[in-house]
């Protein structure tokens, strides 16, 4: 039995509606349903632990790509760091999506590439940045940041390179 395509599944655009239909639904709950959500921080140590969760984070399933399983751990940092240290007081709702927010799209571009001749050495000098991109408007970049500076000996000849001395 061939099982049915959802309207969503049909087009882009309609998927990107029904997105966006139920996020301005969940503002609304947030909004009208008279509940007080939680939002405040602290960075002390409380007295008491309620619960405690240990499990493995990096999984072989099957045939499946380890990339997800990293990803996935990249992930629970991001929204560690946005949940981290909420404190939720009697009478007050803990809201996962309220405090993590719409998702981001990231693209990584290398800067400042070149290969370098020092003492007889080649040299590999680059920098890696990120740009966080609101996935939902148009690609528009929200931030960007150096995720890292490498000099890295390479061991073989580039085709061009710098020569400097040490």
């Amino acid at each position: 039995m061939k099982q049915r395509k959802l309207l969503s599944q049909r087009h882009p655009l309609l998927y990107f509606l029904a997105v966006w239909t139920r996020r301005l639904r969940r503002y609304g709950d947030w909004y009208f349903d008279n509940k007080k959500y939680a939002k405040q921080r602290t960075s002390e140590k409380l007295a008491f632990r309620i619960k405690k969760h240990q499990s493995v984070l990096l999984k072989k399933l099957g045939e499946s790509d380890m990339q997800l399983q990293v990803n996935k751990v990249t992930n629970l940092n991001i929204a560690t760091k946005q949940i981290d240290g909420i404190l939720i007081r009697p009478g007050e709702t803990f809201s996962f999506c309220k405090l993590v927010g719409l998702p981001y799209g990231y693209h990584v571009i290398e800067k400042d590439h070149k290969f370098l001749k020092i003492d007889g050495q080649y040299y590999r000098k680059n920098e890696i940045w990120r740009d966080k991109i609101f996935k939902f408007k148009s690609g528009q970049i929200v931030e960007t940041e150096l995720i890292t500076k490498n000099f890295a000996r390479v061991t073989y000849t580039p085709d061009s390179f710098i020569e400097e001395k040490a």
